[in-house]
């Protein structure tokens, strides 16, 4: 052979046991390549088998809202039952895995494990969970059960709580929702504030009802539809303090109606019948100006049936209560034109009647006419014109304080106001008489 096919030969030669080195190496790695997916694989199916068994075993136990109490008998029946089976156990964990335990079948499971096996869970969300054993240590990822309460707009929390499960009746954590926000909070708070805002809510939507009802009443009160607005507040709660005034406010209406056909035995009905109904509301809110105003009107015209004694006896209480009515309310002109006629009405006690008050009382209820028109004026500028009987009151008391002038012009504007109901038509009668009187 020549030199030249010398060199070339041991160049093939040289090039072929590089070429069988280098597939030697390959495969080499191969193989060992082929080890370590065999190990990852082997670990990533323990860690499945891990996560469904926890999933399955604690599947109930997630959604619940606080861990089961077991007694000291119940732990030992459990640990019995592990004792059984441990040494079938596989080495996932030191636990047998979700197919092992279902083949082994129901009679060495306890009827609670058994129906947190059987619950299907989303495996949708996730969490971390510790789970410390002897034989296992490491994080798995808990499922959100499918029924689990979730907040809208936020990441459901997961809380540990304790059980015992295992041979060993080692302790682990297992999770319980709460909802939370970026702060922190639970469910409980969370849905009690909802839940407030509800109800606030709806009593409010209940209190413009109301509201438009008792104005409706109030629009027919003034139109002389005494029937219709009973009728109406009788449909409402029976017990707000708005409607019990409303109603005695009626029925000393019904009194007046029943007064002017002669019917004396139903007026006396009817306002005692008021007075329940306005006392009843006393007794629910004493904040209640226009309560302390018709309490006093009604307190005043039922001791008119009870004789003289007992009238001047509520004298004191009546003017109790129309102060604290102006105390409460002090631009209403009806109650300023009430107790302008409480102190008329003492103004105008005869000689005989005060001294039977003076007899029976240390301090008898005193009142002047000029007291008396210094409410019905006052009255008058609150409300110019709400009330005819209170320019006929005006006139009266210039009448006795023996301004005929002033007495004139007042009863001449009483006859200006539009009659609306008896109680007008009653002043009007008065104010023409007094006119042709002065």
């Amino acid at each position: 052979m020549t030199k030249t096919e010398l060199i070339t030969s041991a160049v093939a030669f040289g090039s072929l046991c590089a070429t069988g080195l280098l597939l030697r190496r390959v495969l080499r790695l191969e193989k060992h390549l082929s080890e370590v997916e065999a190990k990852f694989e082997l670990t990533s199916e323990q860690q499945r088998s891990v996560i469904e068994w926890l999933t399955q075993r604690v599947g109930n136990i997630a959604s619940a809202p606080a861990s089961p109490m077991l007694s000291r008998a119940q732990v030992q029946a459990r640990d019995n039952v592990s004792e059984v089976s441990d040494s079938n156990r596989s080495d996932v964990g030191g636990y047998k895995t979700a197919e092992e335990e279902e083949d082994e079948g129901a009679e060495a499971t306890p009827p609670s494990e058994a129906s947190s096996r059987s619950r299907k869970v989303p495996l949708e969300r996730a969490v971390a969970v510790s789970v410390p054993t002897e034989s296992f240590e490491g994080t798995v990822s808990m499922p959100a059960s499918a029924d689990s309460p979730v907040m809208l707009g936020r990441e459901p929390e997961w809380g540990a709580q304790s059980v015992y499960i295992g041979e060993h009746a080692a302790s682990w954590s297992c999770v319980s929702q709460v909802a939370s926000s970026a702060g922190g909070g639970s469910t409980s708070a969370s849905s009690g504030a909802a839940a407030a805002a509800a109800a606030a809510e709806a009593a409010e939507a209940r209190a413009v009802a109301i509201k438009a009802v008792l104005e409706r009443a109030d629009a027919m009160y003034e139109a002389g539809e005494y029937e219709a607005a009973t009728e109406l507040l009788k449909a409402q709660e029976p017990s707000q303090v708005d409607v019990l005034w409303r109603r005695c406010r009626l029925l000393k209406s019904f009194a007046d109606v029943a007064k002017d056909r002669g019917d004396v035995k139903e007026a006396e009905r009817s306002l005692r019948e008021g007075l329940q109904y306005v006392s009843q509301a006393l007794q629910r809110d004493e904040s209640n100006w226009a309560v302390h105003k018709w309490y006093a009107i009604t307190v005043s015209l039922t001791s008119a049936f009870d004789g003289t004694k007992a009238a001047i006896k509520q004298s004191f209480v009546v003017k109790e209560h129309f102060l604290r009515a102006a105390e409460l309310n002090p631009h209403d002109a009806t109650t300023r034109h009430a107790l302008g006629c409480w102190y008329w009405e003492v103004a105008s006690l005869s000689w005989a009647m005060r001294k039977v008050a003076a007899a029976v009382f240390a301090s008898p209820p005193t009142g002047t006419f000029d007291e008396a028109l210094a409410h019905f004026s006052l009255a008058e500028s609150l409300s110019p014109g709400f009330y005819i009987r209170n320019r006929l009151m005006l006139a009266r008391c210039q009448q006795q304080l023996r301004d005929k002038v002033a007495a004139k012009r007042w009863a001449a504007q009483a006859l200006e106001l539009p009659v609306n109901n008896i109680d007008d038509e009653g002043a009007v009668a008065e104010a023409k008489a007094l006119l042709a009187s002065i």
